[in-house]
């Protein structure tokens, strides 16, 4: 709705409230019991915990349009006294009766004669003689109670809510050359539940942008038992041996998984480290019994559009989802130079094998499949040319009209009378397949200078190796260095990442420099030409760096001494860097690129007795 002004406005121009409101309440609760016992004639350390905790998220956002009032402020009958059945479209343009035509061009606040703000003078209107400029502006203006009457506030209620009990019993059962060797076992319960409840209007999906969504509720359970044995082999070789067996239930999943760990010390500089395991994971509340509704940039003939921004997408959870499985393992070093006092040096080498990967179904996928089913040829709007299939005003008589071949996918697309796309109705569902590799290294580098304080530089680097997907077609996808937009199962994955962070600390000021670098990967998507027609063209999304800055200052002189009190300072993307350009709706990558630019923050942390007023 284009209603002109800003949020903070004058009410003359902009005569509605709509300045959003989020109320956020948290409450956590935690108990817990360290005691030693002897069992066996061995001591027994014990720690049995309890904790509760509950989110609420109450959001009032009065920034969207109702569209059944919409569609009828454009047909005439606009306006809270407004009577459909009785009344005549437009009236209270005219000053004769109370129902409007909702105007949504600039001529609402300027004279199309002039080109200026209408000045509801008694003059005589240029245009139209036989209209002052008064009554001429009636004509165009949208009065102050039809822009109220199509107002909506879009209002949800979210909570979640977890409960946790355990259990940890550790204690050293036997010796290996004068070294112990630890065992623990233990028990975890955990219940999970959330409930998200909409306005009736949102339930309807009756909101001209932010659509809607429906109420849900939805739980689950969970008991676990684990164990984890501690063996040093000597004093150069530690091994760690864990079994976590765990029973869930809504959904039902039971799963068992091995991990081994071990570390190999040469001598005092040289470590190498390795691991392997398996591990499971459930859909989450939302995946398995929610509903969500996001908005996508879309593409889609039937609508009679270049390109669709933001358009909503509904995914309702779905409670037969298998978990997800993976197996995993890794190597690594750590060094630490005789040579040169303060240097650290470690790599890590990792394989990741994922099955049945929980997804949510593709919102352009399901626009495309959609239209394939429809138009199995293609879709063509000219009527001369081929088939009629598609969108477009075949005889002429000023009416789109939609033809289609096949019924398309209804229950998933979900579309207007004229073909026109209101949404999309995912689900989640289990993927094929998905192997990821790569490398972790980094290097640190410690030193004293003087009385100025300590300083730390680090270099990480990322280099992903291996990004291979299986599709639920069987196709094999290599989605290293792409955007992966054309598939549901992979994000974004470029070949590489950076980050530089150098820190100085004393007594009590800190500061810290970091330069984040995202490498440039390839938009395998189409590219759009309506979009690429203002934007220009970007089949390789490039390079990105920011640099964000901090300072910490602390005092323990404050508040008698008795609440350390840190204060903090901060820039992120301190050259105001705009993130690299991709061909769609907002033109960025939003997985990855931040567009919001310079950002200042700013915090002040009071801290308990017992903690120290250093900034290191």
């Amino acid at each position: 709705m284009s209603w002109g002004g800003t949020s903070d406005s004058v009410f003359d121009s902009r005569p509605v409230n709509t300045h959003d409101l989020y109320l956020r309440r948290g409450l956590d609760l935690h108990t817990g019991l360290r005691t030693l016992w002897t069992v066996f004639n061995r001591a027994w350390n014990i720690d049995v915990s309890v904790s509760a905790s509950k989110r609420k998220i109450t959001t009032h956002l009065p920034t969207d349009s109702i569209t059944d009032r919409m569609n009828l402020a454009f047909e005439g009958y606009g306006g809270p006294e407004c009577d459909p059945s009785y009344d005549v479209p437009g009236s209270g343009n005219s000053g004769s009766g109370s129902c409007f035509y909702y105007n949504s061009f600039q001529t609402n606040v300027y004279d199309p004669a002039t080109g200026e703000r209408w000045n509801l003078s008694q003059d005589e209107w240029g245009p139209n003689p036989s209209l002052t400029v008064v009554e001429a502006a009636r004509m165009y203006q949208n009065p102050p109670e039809l822009l109220q009457w199509l107002h909506g506030t879009y209002q949800s209620s979210r909570s979640v809510r977890q409960r946790v009990a355990e259990f940890i019993a550790h204690t050293d059962i036997a010796d290996i050359n004068g070294l112990p060797v630890g065992f623990a076992v233990g028990w975890q319960v955990r219940k999970d539940s959330a409930k998200t409840d909409y306005d009736d209007i949102a339930n309807e999906f009756g909101f001209a942008f932010l659509s809607g969504d429906s109420d849900w509720t939805n739980s689950t359970q969970s008991w676990s038992l684990f164990t984890e044995l501690y063996l040093p082999v000597s004093r150069r070789l530690e091994l760690n041996a864990a079994l976590r067996r765990e029973e869930i239930q809504d959904p039902d999943a039971v799963s068992l998984d091995p991990k081994l760990s071990t570390i190999a010390k040469f001598n005092e500089n040289l470590s190498i480290r390795m691991s392997l395991g398996t591990s499971f994971r459930v859909g989450s509340l939302l995946q398995t019994g929610g509903s969500r509704t996001i908005f996508r940039n879309s593409s889609d003939p039937f609508s009679n559009a270049a390109s669709l921004a933001y358009r909503a997408s509904q995914a309702k959870g779905n409670p037969n989802l298998v978990p997800e499985t993976a197996e995993f393992i890794s190597f690594g070093y750590a060094l630490t130079p005789q040579s040169v006092e303060g240097l650290e040096l470690s790599m890590d080498w990792y394989h990741y094998d994922y099955n049945e990967l929980v997804i949510r179904e593709g919102h352009q996928t399901l626009i495309d499949l959609d239209n394939a089913l429809r138009c199995p040829n293609g879709v063509n709007g000219d009527s001369e040319v081929g088939p009629l299939c598609g969108v477009w005003d075949h005889d002429n008589d000023g009416v789109e009209t939609v033809f289609s071949i096949g019924n398309g996918i209804p229950d998933k697309v979900i579309r207007r009378e004229d073909g026109y796309l209101v949404r999309t109705e995912p689900s989640y569902l289990n993927a094929n397949r998905l192997i990821t590799s790569g490398v972790d290294a980094t290097a640190r580098y410690s030193f004293q200078l003087g009385n100025i304080g300590t300083f730390e530089a680090t270099t990480s680097i990322s280099r992903f190796l291996t990004y291979e997907l299986t599709l639920k077609s069987g196709l094999v996808v290599d989605g290293l260095g792409r955007r992966n937009a054309t598939n549901a199962i992979a994000r974004p994955m470029p070949k590489f990442r950076t980050q530089f962070t150098l820190n100085w600390s004393s007594v009590n000021s800190a500061a810290m420099l970091s330069i984040s670098t995202i490498g440039s990967y390839r938009d395998e998507s189409p590219q759009n030409a309506f979009l690429g027609a203002y934007l220009g063209y970007a089949s390789d999304i490039e390079q990105m760096s920011t640099i964000d800055v901090q300072y910490r200052w602390c005092t323990k002189k404050w508040f008698g001494g008795r609440l350390p009190t840190r204060f903090l300072i901060g820039v992120k993307n301190l050259l105001n860097r705009e993130p690299p350009l991709v061909i769609v709706d907002g033109a960025y990558d939003y997985y990855l690129h931040d567009p919001r630019g310079r950002i200042y923050y700013t915090r002040v942390q009071l801290m308990g007795p017992s903690h120290s007023a250093t900034c290191r």
